[in-house]
């Protein structure tokens, strides 16, 4: 049977939507990869009205925004779940959302990142939330603040520190979980000093007869 999430749950369609999107104004937000405002219905989550982005907006670095932007939606396409959405502003702060939602099993999960490259260094943040539903609830909410580094103007430079940070968050995360399994491993009850498990049914009997000799006197 497959379970209902609860509502805390993320749903597929979440990481599109959830892009840190830079809001100008109420409802109005950027959208660099098309050079246009858009408006955007809360509600309904559809785009309404767009128009052009002003020169002023565009930045001084505008090939290297363009060319990163692309480098950007390579790596989302080779690295991350299908439907990860990605955003590279005018600042060159690049943005990265990514959800897999799987009622079969009971649990849902989000990679959220943001990069900054600024005067030949990158620095960043990862947020990562993980929500088990089965027979329960539980959540796991992680963050890794990624030092900054020295990189050069370059799309595919950058890109390829984007994704060394990540893949050192990731096995930081799989070393967490392993120690994680061996806490609760170490919650069981322990066998005895002997190495060898209880006879219950014995100690069963044992008082049994104890209890019926203790009668007798």
């Amino acid at each position: 049977m497959i379970r209902r999430p609860p509502r805390s749950t993320l749903s597929s369609s979440s990481a599109a939507s959830d892009v840190y999107k830079r809001q100008v104004q109420e409802n109005v937000y950027m959208d660099p990869r098309n050079a246009q405002m858009v408006t955007v219905d809360p509600i309904g989550q559809e785009i309404t009205a767009a128009e052009p982005m002003d020169e002023s907006m565009l930045g001084a670095q505008a090939d290297l925004r363009a060319g990163l932007d692309q480098a950007v939606q390579q790596y989302c396409t080779d690295s991350f779940a299908e439907g990860a959405a990605s955003a590279v502003y005018p600042d060159l702060t690049v943005c990265i959302s990514s959800s897999i939602y799987a009622p079969n099993k009971a649990w849902s999960g989000r990679w959220q990142s943001v990069y900054k490259f600024e005067n030949g260094h990158l620095s960043g943040t990862v947020d990562v939330s993980i929500h088990y539903y089965e027979f329960g609830n539980t959540m796991k909410t992680t963050s890794f603040n990624v030092p900054a580094r020295e990189v050069p103007a370059d799309p595919q430079e950058i890109v390829d520190a984007i994704r060394n940070s990540d893949l050192e968050y990731h096995k930081m995360c799989t070393q967490d979980a392993v120690e994680l399994k061996q806490q609760f491993t170490s919650l069981r009850r322990q066998l005895p000093i002997t190495k060898a498990k209880l006879d219950w049914a014995k100690l069963q009997n044992e008082c049994k007869v104890k209890g019926e000799l203790a009668g007798l006197l």
